[in-house]
């Protein structure tokens, strides 16, 4: 009798370790396993020049977060931007005005990418916020 005792003791210590391994393994794996979600930063600041790309060039404005350096940007299209408490999918942000040296302020969020492969990093803005 007392074998079975110890048998069955030893099964239930062989399943928590299996267990254990398990969630440990599990961890390990989610840890390393490659993201492919990215959360911007929310910066507000100020937007103080925008120049229109030529040629179908990009639009490029310098923004000044508060308490922060210029920086300078590409406005992609489209960029989902918000006025008025409204967000627009399409259009101009109206706080980016082409050819505009009129400061105007601004909530941007900017996602900072990674350099890879020789591929330079580089900060991207995913949606703007005007006022």
């Amino acid at each position: 009798m007392a074998g079975i005792t110890d048998y069955e003791s030893m099964r239930k210590v062989r399943r928590v370790l299996i267990g254990a391994a398990l969630l440990v393994l599990g961890l390990f794996l989610g840890y390393t396993w490659p993201r492919s979600t990215a959360w911007p930063n929310a910066e507000t600041g100020t937007v103080l020049r925008v120049s229109e790309g030529a040629h179908g060039a990009p639009i490029t404005f310098v923004f000044r977060p508060s308490g922060g350096k210029e920086q300078n940007f590409v406005l992609a299209s489209p960029t989902p931007w918000k006025s008025a408490a409204q967000w627009h999918a399409g259009g101009l942000p109206t706080c980016i005005t082409p050819g505009s040296a009129k400061p105007a302020g601004a909530t941007i969020g900017v996602i900072a990418v990674r350099s890879t492969s020789g591929a330079p990093g580089e900060s991207v803005v995913v949606w703007i916020e005007c006022g």
